[in-house]
C-alpha cells in the first residue's frame, strides 16, 4: 500500500499485484508533529515515559478490539467498510479490493493515501504471479505484464515490527528467548 501511494504520482503507469486484498482503515498519515513536542519530551522529566504508558493502555484497547466481540470491535469493522466505500469510488474496483474475511481478522492496515490505487495510471492485478521474466511478470492466466521496474514488497516482516518492543511472558521469558 505504501509503495502504490508513494510511486503512482511519478510513474507513467503502475501495476499493483495483490495476492489478497486487505481492509484499510483510513487515517491522515501526513499530520506533522506539533511544534515543541520534541523539546517538551526532552525537557520535562518523565513526560516520555508517561506518554509511552498512555500508548500502552491504548494498545490494550486495540488488542481487546481485535480479540473480543464487542460494540468497539463492530465499530472498527464498520469503519473499515466505510473507509473502503468512501475511499474507492469505482464499484467494480471496490469489489476487487474487498477482502473475503471480516475486518480485524488479519493484521490491520492504516493508510491515508491508498486511494491512489484508483488513479488513472494505476491498475490493480489480482491474478496470481506465475513467474518473472526479462520483460516483466507473467500471471497464471498467461498474460505478460511488461514492466520496466519491479518493486518487491511481499509482506509484513513481524520481526521488524516487534522492534524495539521487549515482550516478557511467563517465568520472565522474553519473546526473543522463545
Amino acid at each position: 500500500m505504501q509503495v502504490v501511494s508513494a510511486l503512482h504520482g511519478g510513474a507513467a503507469s503502475l501495476t499493483h499485484f495483490v495476492r489478497s486484498p486487505q481492509w484499510v482503515l483510513w487515517a491522515p498519515m501526513w499530520l506533522p508533529q506539533p511544534s515543541g513536542v520534541a523539546t517538551a519530551r526532552r525537557s520535562v522529566p518523565g513526560l516520555h515515559d508517561r506518554v509511552f504508558q498512555t500508548l500502552q493502555w491504548g494498545s490494550q484497547i486495540l488488542a481487546d478490539v481485535v480479540t473480543t466481540p464487542s460494540w468497539r470491535r463492530r465499530a472498527v469493522q464498520a469503519y473499515a467498510r466505510l473507509s473502503l466505500q468512501l475511499g474507492v469510488r469505482d464499484a467494480a474496483l471496490r469489489a476487487r479490493l474487498t477482502p473475503d474475511d471480516e475486518p480485524l481478522c488479519k493484521r490491520q492496515v492504516v493508510s491515508g493515501s491508498y486511494c491512489a490505487v484508483q488513479s488513472s495510471n494505476t491498475r490493480l492485478e489480482t491474478a496470481a504471479i506465475e513467474k518473472v521474466v526479462p520483460d516483466g511478470i507473467v500471471t497464471v492466466d498467461g498474460r505478460l505484464h511488461r514492466l520496466d521496474v519491479i518493486v518487491l514488497a511481499t509482506g509484513f516482516r513481524t520481526h521488524d515490527y516487534m522492534r524495539p518492543m521487549a515482550i516478557t511472558g511467563r517465568d520472565g521469558r522474553t519473546l526473543d528467548q522463545e
